[in-house]
């Protein structure tokens, strides 16, 4: 397969060897694309802050390394938390923080949050039943102060790398799409 990244965008492209050279468009901007002849690395070999557990540098550097994941920020913040600006599939920037929490229940916990807006209580639940359908593994819920958050939480002892890299990917969608909807953040 040829890994490359859209030019217009920034979007991580993968398409198999035989398309070498080929033109096509991206599916996120639609600009054109011409397939390289090789493959070229989507992003710059990471030189970053290391955290202080090794599950969040473990997870860190698989997550710097994932080819479908388009990353426009990253940084550490606090020692172990982890904060991600994720290019959504609709080409739009969503902040995602990835931090270790401890579970009376299932003990060392990851968790992947998005901040999305500020609604009453009783508003929340037809989000919730707006969002169910394609929010499966993923807590949509109210802050104490008024905030909707997008969350996935997964014992470190249980966790897969992959699994929850794909998760994040849907919480920053999801939060994409909750704010473009709630908000009409994106029209104007």
């Amino acid at each position: 397969m040829i890994e490359f990244t859209c030019k217009q965008c920034g979007r991580s492209l993968k398409v198999p060897d035989e398309r070498a050279g080929a033109k096509g468009r991206c599916p996120t901007c639609k600009s054109e694309v011409v397939v390289p002849a090789k493959a070229t690395p989507t992003r710059p070999p990471a030189s970053h802050e290391r955290c202080k557990s090794p599950e969040m540098n473990a997870l860190y550097d698989f997550l710097l390394n994932q080819s479908g994941l388009v990353l426009a920020d990253h940084r550490v913040v606090e020692g172990d938390k982890l904060v991600l600006e994720l290019v959504t599939d609709n080409n739009r920037r969503q902040g995602i923080s990835v931090f270790l929490f401890d579970d009376p229940e299932l003990g060392s916990c990851l968790c992947a949050v998005s901040r999305i807006g500020n609604l009453a209580r009783e508003e929340l639940a037809e989000v919730i039943l707006r969002t169910a359908y394609f929010a499966v593994g993923i807590k949509v819920c109210l802050s104490p102060d008024g905030l909707i958050l997008a969350l996935v939480e997964r014992p470190v002892a249980t966790y897969d790398q992959a699994e929850f890299s794909f998760m994040i990917q849907k919480v920053a969608l999801l939060a994409d799409r909750l704010e473009d909807s709630l908000f009409n953040w994106d029209a104007a």
